[in-house]
Parts: C-alpha cells; structure tokens; sequence
C-alpha cells in the first residue's frame, strides 16, 4: 500500500472512530432543545441546496465543494463536503478533513433519531456529550466525543425517510448550521 493510500485510510478510520464514539453511551440533556443561532454575517455568501434530500445551507466564497473520500458505514446515500479553497487541490487535500460536511442517511421506516443512532452508529465504546438542538427548525441532537481528534462533534437530525448529519469543524461552521433549512 503506497502512502498517499496509507494517509487517507488513517484519515477515514478517525472518521469513522469519531462516529462510532458518538454513537456509544449517549445521555440527552432534558432541558429543551437549543436553538441553533441563525446564520450571521452570510451576505454574499454561496448557496447549496439539494432538491432530492430536501435541504439547503450557506457556505462562504473562501470553500469549495470537494469530492467526499470515505465511506461511512452505514453507507450514505447523499456525502458533500466544504473545503476551504486554498486546501482544495494541494498536495495536502487527501489528510485534511473537511471544513464543514453534510451525511444525508436512509431512514425509511422513519425512526426516531435515537433508535436510528442505536441500530446505525457503530459503537466504540467512548463516552460522549450529547445536547439537543434544533436546526432548520427540527429537533436533532449534537454529539461530542472527548477524543483529541478532529473531527469531534457531529450533529444528527431525522426528518420524514432521511438521518442528516452535519460535521462542523471550520471557523465558518456556526454560521453554515444557522443558515442551514429543510425544503418543504
């Protein structure tokens, strides 16, 4: 195995480590869920939106869509990934992680996101914070794991046939979930 392959499966197992944590002994505050704020300060910023898994979310000029380089278990039907610009196409594009990452998921029997999070989410048996939330008007539950690797905090929403989950990791991720709606 040649080290570039050597670089981006370490790069896809801390992914998928980091999922599974999040997966693993969950406690759910019982406050009522917190809002996310509303997206601040995205004038001028670009606009991508997928009619099929009905959503949208702001990004700002300095990202790019790049081409998604794991494979998540359970598979995905839907992976965008925001890079900053200057990252995207350097020698370093395939060990860095994505700046901000959008996982649509197959619900079909539209489980609650508890029991989807159970019987989907591989368990490594860390422990986690977990805090509800609401974005685009939905319930949903922000995940975060105590490990010292990035990413750490991973945010699930179930709506109607689809799990979403969105990975924050940029200085721009606060202001991508606060602009982020489902489309009716």
């Amino acid at each position: 195995m040649d080290s570039r392959s050597v670089v981006i499966l370490a790069v896809v197992l801390t992914m998928l480590i980091n999922a599974g944590c999040a997966a693993a002994g969950k406690k759910v505050s019982s406050g009522a869920a917190s809002p996310v704020p509303p997206g601040d300060n995205v004038t001028g910023w670009q606009i991508y939106r997928n009619e099929q898994y009905g959503f949208e979310v702001r990004y700002p000029p300095n990202y790019v869509i790049v081409e998604s380089r794991d494979q998540p278990q359970p598979v995905p039907l839907l992976q965008v990934w925001f890079q900053e610009r200057s990252l995207a196409g350097s020698p370093t594009e395939y060990v860095q992680p994505p700046q901000f990452a959008i996982v649509v998921f197959a619900n079909p029997s539209q489980e609650s996101l508890p029991a989807w999070l159970r019987q989907n989410v591989a368990r490594a048996g860390a422990a986690f914070d977990s805090e509800e939330v609401t974005v685009g008007g939905q319930k949903g539950v922000r995940l975060t794991t105590s490990l010292l690797l990035a990413p750490n905090t991973f945010i699930y929403v179930a709506r109607g046939p689809f799990v979403y989950r969105l990975t924050p990791l940029g200085e721009s991720s606060d202001q991508m979930i606060g602009s982020f709606r489902f489309q009716p």
